[in-house]
């Protein structure tokens, strides 16, 4: 019987950002109230008992590493290289995080003298390094932190798909829309550029031609509802570090959690790590809304009456209240409406049959006995999860859809592999109909990537849109001024998804003076 490492590291990963953010953002009071019930919890309980699981480190997960830290770097993460898109935000609230004294609190008379309110998780480590050392050693803790958070998440797929190659496999698997966007549209994108505001194009003619509005990187469609687009769009696994770490890594992670909940048939902690993750995403939160539920179904519900879970309601309520003085979103609503003409159905139709209803329906059709026995609960779940969060769009750029879909599609892309791995006969029409299918997921995001890597060691590229944390203004002084990346940003506001008000109850009551 061996303790596991793997879940130990993950879990003080997902926890220091919340201490951090305890100490220096909770009032003393109940700041060291709640850390002192954590630490004694800590020691108590059997978060960390000794199992029969293998729990132990070997080549591969070397190998993993290696594969983590590489992407980290050419990916750009700490400036090492280009980077992309959304690290101009990154680096500036970094850099808000450093110079400013926490919590931190802006003075700008147009929101009332705002407080940051954002999901800071990722970011504390990073800062509390730069705060305390310079903006050098910041940037290398964002690389080692990444790094680290990566490694962690592929350990985990390893050990729930039990196959280096499934691994690789999921990592790189899209939806097929992108194979479309491949084939119809290679003479416009055979220069590929992950800068994707260069690459925006309105397309007209049929509706698979207008499917591929906005977006070679993230291939969508556009609603119109009065006078309001409704952006619809996934984005590819891999390249979700290169633009929100902050989501993508807790998702890989909570993951983790539920299978090893589910192996020991344990929620004893349910509640505890909701409320960790929150600070971490509460899009990447409400992810996991279908694998809550199937815990929940799998295990005993009277032992979630636990010492852990009331730990994890009274951070919750701490949490929740941060996040309560948000300012609220201008652009919230369902697409239902939307309905009412037959164009934005069929557009919403082959949305969904082409980044996952497809695929569903091949696996169906190919493997329905073995998803009956092994996964038909689950993946009846994540369906239906995947179409409902698709009515509901937040946001300028509707982040809500790609950030909330990301746990229930790595669940997908893992069981799609493991499915395919299992087909007994190798020749057989089921295998080769889903092999085709896994083909053309893998199509647009192998090509993808490889030109990043392309770009990246043979092209020096111009294109750092971050800039870096030692000096970030490029868009904007703070990020209570950010401006955005364009005039459309500027005219939406997008400063106001950053900041929450100074009169809210959080500030009132719970935050540190």
């Amino acid at each position: 019987m061996k303790r596991d490492l793997l879940w130990i590291i993950t879990f003080f990963y997902l926890v220091i950002p919340n201490l951090i953010f305890l100490l220096a953002w909770v009032n003393p009071f109940i700041s060291v109230f709640l850390s002192l019930f954590f630490l004694y919890i800590f020691y108590q309980s059997s978060l960390f008992k000794k199992n029969s699981s293998n729990g132990s480190f070997t080549g591969i997960h070397i190998f993993l590493w290696f594969l983590a830290a590489g992407f980290c770097y050419y990916a750009g993460v700490g400036g090492m290289q280009p980077q992309e898109s959304d690290y101009f935000k990154h680096n500036l609230l970094i850099h808000d995080l450093i110079v400013n004294p926490w919590p931190v609190s802006y003075v700008n008379k147009d929101y009332h003298n705002p407080i940051l309110c954002y999901y800071l998780a990722y970011y504390l480590p990073i800062a509390w390094i730069g705060k305390h050392f310079s903006f050098t050693g910041s940037e290398w803790a964002a690389f080692i932190w990444t790094s680290i958070g990566l490694w962690l998440g592929l350990s985990w797929l390893l050990r729930m798909t039990r196959s280096v190659w499934v691994v690789l496999g999921v990592w790189l698997m899209a939806g097929i829309n992108y194979a479309y966007d491949l084939i119809r549209y290679w003479g416009l994108h055979c220069g590929y550029n992950m800068n994707f505001s260069s690459d925006e194009k309105t397309l007209n003619g049929n509706v698979l031609d207008q499917y591929l509005l906005k977006y070679s990187l993230n291939p969508g469609i556009v609603l119109q509802q009065g006078n309001t687009e409704i952006l619809l769009r996934y984005e590819m696994l891999w390249s979700q570090l290169c633009f929100v770490p902050q989501h993508f890594i807790p998702a890989l992670l909570g993951l983790g959690w539920i299978s090893k909940s589910l192996q020991e048939r344990r929620n004893q902690d349910i509640v505890l790590m909701a409320s960790l993750l929150a600070l971490w995403s509460p899009f990447t939160l409400v992810g996991f809304t279908p694998f809550i539920i199937f815990l929940m179904y799998k295990t005993p519900w009277k032992t979630v009456l636990s010492w852990e879970n009331a730990a994890g309601v009274m951070y919750a309520f701490c949490i929740g209240s941060y996040y309560l003085s948000h300012f609220p979103q201008t652009q919230v609503g369902s697409i239902f409406s939307s309905f009412t003409t037959f164009s934005n159905l069929a557009y919403y139709l082959l949305f969904i049959g082409l980044n996952f209803g497809l695929l569903v329906l091949v696996l169906g059709v190919t493997s329905y006995r073995l998803i009956r026995n092994q996964f038909l609960i689950p993946l009846s779940l994540v369906v239906s999860w995947l179409i409902l969060v698709s009515f509901i769009y937040v946001g300028y750029y509707n982040d809500w859809l790609t950030r909330v879909s990301v746990p229930a599609f790595i669940y997908l892309y893992c069981m799609t592999w493991i499915i395919w791995k299992q087909i007994p006969a190798k020749k057989s029409i089921s295998f080769l109909g889903l092999s085709f299918i896994i083909f053309l997921g893998l199509l647009t995001p192998v090509r993808n990537f490889t030109f990043l890597f392309y770009n990246k060691l043979f092209i020096k590229q111009q294109n750092n849109i971050g800039s870096n944390i030692r000096d970030p203004h490029q868009f904007g002084e703070d990020m209570s001024r950010f401006t955005g990346r364009n005039e459309a940003e500027k005219k939406e506001h997008i400063e106001r998804q950053y900041l929450g008000q100074s009169d809210s109850f959080f500030v009132k009551y719970l935050m540190k003076k």
